[in-house]
């Protein structure tokens, strides 16, 4: 019973359960994240499902220049910000965000088809 519980202590203590969370969302609306990014490549308006609302802090997707953003978190003063977003293209790590009124983030783990969980 010690190493089963040490086992799961150390499971829970070392996962990143914000990128693991969100990994999951994308796998599981892959259809809508998919159409959300067509719409944004070709210019359409962006049509925002129902329940991206709870995964979004404000219900919104931003778009900004050649990316979208999805604020996952905004620190109370604005000062930091994490999120998902849609950058297109090979060079994603090095394409800045606007996380936050006063934080700019980038690309740091891939969450699969172009959207990236950004910090």
């Amino acid at each position: 019973m010690l190493l089963l519980a040490l086992g799961a202590g150390t499971v829970a203590r070392t996962t990143h359960w914000e990128t693991l969370y969100a990994e999951s969302q994308v796998w599981l609306h892959r259809d809508a994240f998919a159409e959300l990014a067509a719409d944004h490549d070709n210019g359409r308006p962006l049509t925002v499902p129902g329940w991206m609302e709870y995964l979004s802090i404000d219900g919104q997707v931003r778009p900004q220049h050649d990316a979208l953003y999805l604020p996952v978190f905004e620190g109370w003063r604005a000062e930091t910000g994490r999120g998902i977003a849609y950058i297109p293209g090979p060079d994603a790590q090095s394409t800045t965000v606007h996380t936050a009124s006063g934080d700019l983030g980038s690309a740091t783990y891939e969450l699969g088809d172009g959207w990236w969980w950004v910090e």
